[in-house]
């Protein structure tokens, strides 16, 4: 069963060698506590391709398990590298679900998902950039395999992961920062979870769609899809640039860049 970060005991010693036990309390915030019933932070399709992530950069060595034991902010780093890994899954779930949508000829699909892949990076980079700061080494694997289907399916998996961050994932993800107070992944959370709402805004009908109207409703995403802005601050995703600012880091609309649709 898969579950969300749990606690650090607070017995466990300073003097803990760096063995196995090491590697296990680095892997425990994919895990709640044996000892509560606290919610799931992931779907079963989410567990499965995190747990990958996470077991491979560990098995590489590309992680030190306990590289950032000593912070003052332990709670907060491995919250983000949670955060990190996820958005960089969904940056090449969408890359992926893009070539599949347009080797079907669904072009305008395969723009959105170029559109949103785009803002997931740029969180997966800022999330990164602060546990850079922090002393924390990132993975370093190539491109990872992604499980696609057709994209009817893609679009409802989409829509799927959207909504599970909008609704719980970032929402667990700021209740575990609250406790340590880092003003900058604070800021960067809220900036992901805003823009999140923007694309579950973009999507949400797709849920609604039925297997007999997808064809029509594909079509007319084709005709009909206008050009995307991403910010390049913090992955706010519009149809069209701000007058003035940005809505969600409030930085001028001049780092907003137009998605480019595929080839």
């Amino acid at each position: 069963m898969c579950h969300g970060i749990g606690d650090r005991h607070s017995h466990v010693s300073h003097e803990r060698s760096n063995n196995d036990r090491d590697v296990r309390e680095t892997d425990s915030g994919l895990r709640a506590s044996q000892h509560t019933g606290s919610p799931t932070w992931m779907t079963r399709r989410q567990c499965i391709i995190m747990g990958a992530i996470v077991a491979a950069s560990i098995f590489a060595g590309t992680r030190p398990p306990a590289a950032w034991a000593t912070t003052k902010y332990p709670k907060t780093i491995e919250a983000l590298l949670y955060a990190y890994d996820r958005e960089m899954a969904l940056y090449y779930e969408y890359v992926a679900f893009g070539k599949v949508a347009k080797a079907e000829g669904y072009i305008g699909i395969a723009y959105l998902f170029t559109a949103l892949g785009s803002a997931e990076l740029i969180h997966a980079q800022n999330f990164g950039k602060i546990l850079s700061r922090h002393g924390v080494e990132l993975p370093s694997g190539g491109t990872p395999t992604v499980s696609t289907a057709k994209t009817q399916e893609n679009l409802i998996k989409a829509a799927d992961a959207e909504v599970d961050a909008v609704e719980t994932f970032y929402p667990e993800i700021l209740q575990k920062l609250g406790a340590e107070d880092m003003k900058d992944a604070i800021m960067a959370t809220n900036h992901a979870w805003e823009s999140e709402k923007q694309h579950k805004g973009i999507i949400k009908k797709i849920q609604r769609w039925s297997p007999s109207f997808f064809e029509r409703v594909a079509r007319t995403i084709d005709e009909h899809t206008g050009p995307y802005f991403v910010c390049q601050v913090c992955g706010s995703t519009m149809t069209e640039i701000p007058p003035d600012t940005c809505p969600i880091c409030k930085l001028s609309s001049q780092h907003y860049r137009k998605i480019e649709i595929p080839d």
